[in-house]
C-alpha cells in the first residue's frame, strides 16, 4: 500500500468510508460554533461516509450518562456519529472530562442508542 501522502484522494475517502467516523465539538465552543461544524459536515462528499443522505436524515437524540443526566445530543447513522457535548468549549476533555471519556467508550464499543 503507498504512503498516504501518495494515495489519491477517492482511495483515502473509501478508507473512511469503512470506518466509524465521530466528530464532536462542545456546545460552548466560540472556535467552531455547533451549527458551523454540522453544515461543514453536510458539505463533505458522500463518499465520506456510507451516504450523506442518511447522515442529513439521522435523528437528533438525547445522550445521557449512566446516571440518567443529559450531557449531549447524538446525531448517528450508519458508521457515522455527531456530538455535541454540553458545558464543553473548544477543549471538551479539559472542560467536561467525564463526558468525553463517556463518548469515547460509546463510540468504540460502537453504541447506537446514547440515551441509557
Amino acid at each position: 500500500r503507498p504512503p498516504r501522502s501518495t494515495q489519491s484522494r477517492s482511495s483515502a475517502a473509501s478508507d473512511v468510508y469503512k470506518r466509524q467516523v465521530l466528530i464532536y465539538v462542545g456546545q460552548d465552543d466560540v472556535n467552531v460554533g455547533t451549527i458551523g461544524c454540522w453544515e461543514w459536515i453536510l458539505q463533505l462528499p458522500n463518499s465520506y461516509f456510507s451516504n450523506n443522505r442518511h447522515v442529513r436524515q439521522a435523528q437528533k437524540q438525547i445522550w445521557r450518562d449512566k446516571d440518567g443526566n443529559v450531557i449531549g445530543t447524538l446525531k448517528q447513522r450508519d458508521n457515522f456519529y455527531f456530538a455535541v457535548v454540553y458545558k464543553a468549549g473548544h477543549l471538551v476533555p479539559g472542560d467536561s472530562e467525564k463526558s468525553a471519556r463517556d463518548m469515547i467508550r460509546r463510540f468504540i464499543n460502537g453504541d447506537k442508542d446514547w440515551t441509557q
